[in-house]
């Protein structure tokens, strides 16, 4: 019995896919055979991301997008549509935000906060969504964190009530949009060697205490949440919505406790 994990003939877009976990979500769909839409602010890392997916075979397209703004997310989709015909995949990723106290934050940071790891993930799902709704079709794949389940990180208050909404927001996001055969699911990956994370590891007795605290002693790469985002847009999954998947290396296994570091 084949699993349908193959891509081939999928168009895929992947947001904040310039770098760490992003970059390696997009070049694991290319890998697998779908053609990919790397979208992101940065629009230097998102040619080179371009690059690695020309190199891999796959048609690709770089856009540089601030999906905070809906206009240039509904320019995000009509130019995906105008380049490949259509859109079966959307991937929404970001990165591990700054460590800031509640009350060090401006109202300024929150909203832009706010916006920048949740509004963002209804913004671009809801635009893509219209165009899946139409064509009977569609594979959305949330990518949050573990720091939206029980338990708490001192400093991420933004970032952890952010992936707390991302939550319920695939929940409902997959009720509503079920009947019309759209796949809406979460990854919620715990700590990762990622660029956004590297100011957090350079302090050594932090990274030391949060490898102590991983059932399995050690932090994760990006590669290694490339094949559950295969497995979400491919077919493979086509029974499987709403859930959220965590890959942390057993950390949420443990008590709420085990979160707090």
């Amino acid at each position: 019995m084949s699993l349908k994990l193959n891509l081939e003939g999928k168009i895929g877009i992947v947001t904040g896919g310039a770098q760490g976990l992003g970059r390696a979500l997009a070049l694991g769909l290319a890998k697998a055979g779908a053609d990919v839409v790397i979208a992101d602010s940065d629009g230097q890392k998102v040619k080179e991301v371009w690059a690695d997916i020309k190199d891999i075979g796959r048609r690709t397209l770089a856009i540089q997008v601030d999906v905070k703004k809906s206009s240039m997310v509904q320019k995000m989709v009509d130019k995906t549509i105008a380049e490949f015909g259509k859109i079966d995949i959307l991937c929404n990723t970001t990165e591990v935000g700054e460590r800031k106290s509640i009350l060090e934050l401006t109202e300024e940071e929150w909203r832009t906060g706010i916006d920048t790891y949740l509004a963002s993930y209804h913004l671009c799902a809801s635009t893509v969504a219209k165009y899946m709704v139409r064509e009977k079709y569609g594979k959305i794949i949330n990518v949050i964190s573990m720091f939206g389940a029980p338990g708490a990180f001192a400093g991420l208050s933004i970032y952890g009530t952010s992936m707390a909404g991302g939550i319920m927001l695939t929940k409902v996001q997959a009720t509503e949009w079920a009947q019309y055969n759209i796949n809406v699911n979460a990854i919620a990956p715990g700590w990762l060697y990622t660029p956004a994370s590297s100011s957090f590891f350079a302090d050594k007795d932090f990274e030391s205490k949060v490898k102590s605290r991983v059932p399995l002693k050690r932090i994760g790469q990006p590669g290694e949440i490339a094949p559950l985002v295969v497995f979400l847009a491919s077919d493979a999954s086509n029974f499987m919505t709403g859930a959220i998947v965590y890959v942390d290396g057993g950390m949420t296994a443990l008590s709420s406790g085990a979160l707090i570091l």
